[in-house]
């Protein structure tokens, strides 16, 4: 199999361009815009992530994959050191999926070799919201105002969109929806990723989101489970400190990309009445690094505190804590 992807970012947005060449003559395309603002690098890691999953989801264990990106091919090859903290993590993610492949091989091409994937990427990231994202492509051999050319509404003669209109009948959709969803590999994804997950292995109906959209609103462990907020609205309650470092907030944050001895955690603590911010890296995050982050950057240096609020995690709910 052959992956070539591209990224555009400019002034009107961001988007990713993919094809998926197969055997057979099999090809699937995809034109990705994004609701975020991307840099070049970013846009070219991003497709290259899609391009990934995409081959995963085929079931492709062979691939090569060619981009126009020399900077993305040679960080992913290993020939160029990647330094920037957020390409690490891109540079991470796509490790990740590429040891799921049997075969994996990148290379650089020209932008002229990769002229489709281009297109497809400044499509994406041109498109304006709101705008429909079916592309219909066709070839017409002859002229309009020819005297054979063909009627789309002439019942009898076969026509280029005979193919799309072969539907799901409605037993059928309901066991798509079932097996997708709650199946064996399903995930009781949100509906608009559960349309992406139709169309991707090859199934269409018209009414398709807004049946996910339902399907989904009736889904019995959804409701229960499904990250949603449950509470009602009530008013914010500000919270106030009489003086300095009478009242800390802590939390712990990450994991970030690993540094030198092993880093990849943050414990921070924050006073209410100043703003003022200590904070600690951490490999791991017990309660005793926890315990003694407290009494060194808080008790040590400001005294004892009349509160500290937390998230009740297990680090700050430890007995010794």
């Amino acid at each position: 199999w052959i992956l070539h992807v591209d990224g555009s970012s400019n002034t009107k947005g961001s988007g990713v361009g993919i094809i998926l060449e197969g055997p057979n003559d099999m090809m699937l395309e995809l034109a990705i815009k994004f609701d975020f603002q991307a840099t070049n690098n970013q846009a070219e890691y991003e497709a290259l992530l899609v391009g990934l999953r995409l081959a995963k989801d085929v079931g492709v264990k062979k691939l090569r994959c060619c981009s126009d990106s020399k900077l993305i091919t040679e960080q992913v090859g290993g020939s160029y050191q990647t330094k920037e903290p957020q390409l690490q993590r891109y540079n991470l993610m796509v490790s990740h999926l590429t040891s799921s492949f049997d075969h994996f091989q990148i290379e650089h091409i020209s932008r002229a070799q990769n002229v489709r994937a281009d297109l497809l990427s400044k499509l994406a990231s041109t498109k304006r919201p709101g705008q429909h994202k079916t592309i219909i492509q066709e070839t017409i051999s002859t002229p309009n105002y020819d005297s054979v050319a063909v009627l789309a509404n002439n019942p009898s003669q076969p026509s280029w969109i005979s193919s799309t209109w072969q539907y799901l009948t409605d037993d059928q959709v309901e066991y798509v929806m079932n097996e997708i969803h709650r199946g064996i590999c399903g995930m009781h994804s949100r509906a608009r990723s559960m349309a992406a997950r139709v169309i991707r292995v090859g199934y269409y109906w018209p009414t398709m989101r807004s049946d996910w959209k339902a399907y989904v609103q009736k889904c019995k462990a959804c409701q229960e489970f499904g990250n949603l907020h449950q509470l009602p609205a009530t008013t914010l309650h500000s919270m106030q400190s009489a003086w300095p470092f009478e009242w800390w907030g802590m939390d712990i944050l990450g994991p970030f990309p690993i540094a030198r001895g092993q880093l990849k955690f943050l414990i921070v603590g924050i006073d209410y009445f100043t703003k003022w911010i200590e904070a600690e890296p951490s490999a791991k995050i017990t309660a005793v690094n926890v315990q003694r982050f407290t009494w060194k950057k808080i008790i040590c240096r400001y005294g004892l505190p009349q509160a500290i609020t937390t998230d009740n995690g297990k680090q700050f709910v430890d007995k010794k804590f």
